[in-house]
């Protein structure tokens, strides 16, 4: 909203256009559309200069800017924000199963939102996360990510693995530098 109150223009195809109240009306809605799918929402405008312009008149220069566009991104959970299982702080309270357990709800939702937001699933890397999740949570995970998410999964231990979950999955070996297909 501030950048978009600082331009005048709109860039096109090439050229600068005047920024019109229905096109402001429509970048103002989009950032809400964005910023309602827990999006960070950065606007972009620039100002060509031709000439070098004082220090003291930094405020003239932030006139007439171009605008560009938005850009929205996902961002990873603030350090500030603590994470807790029934009102009681993870980190301290919680077994590294049950942190392991939220950081992978977390991230389920992460690809849920990026499915959203760019209209086809993500794909899933989880490495080594089996090994902190007794079964019936593997499982769990297992089930809710297999028809839906291509995903690799890494691991140094193959025998952790439900047998079923084996059977329906493609295993790639890699030894001494070297993919192996079983």
């Amino acid at each position: 909203e501030l950048i978009l109150a600082l331009c005048s223009h709109i860039h096109t195809s090439e050229i600068n256009d005047p920024l019109d109240n229905q096109q402001r009306t429509a970048i103002l809605s989009e950032n809400d559309r964005m910023a309602s799918k827990g999006l960070r929402v950065l606007g972009f405008a620039y100002k060509s200069l031709t000439t070098i312009v004082p220090e003291d008149s930094a405020e003239q220069q932030e006139q007439e800017l171009v605008w560009l566009g938005l850009l929205g991104m996902l961002d990873a959970p603030r350090p500030e924000v603590k994470l807790s299982i029934n009102q009681i702080p993870a980190q301290q309270y919680s077994s590294q199963g049950q942190q392991r357990t939220l950081v992978l709800a977390l991230k389920l939702a992460e690809l849920q939102l990026i499915e959203e937001v760019v209209g086809e699933p993500p794909l899933l890397l989880l490495d080594d996360v089996l090994a902190e999740l007794d079964l019936l949570r593997q499982n769990q995970l297992l089930d809710t990510i297999q028809d839906h998410f291509q995903t690799l999964i890494t691991t140094t231990h193959l025998g952790a693995f439900d047998a079923q979950w084996l059977h329906s999955s493609q295993i790639l070996h890699v030894y001494c530098g070297k993919v192996i297909s079983e």
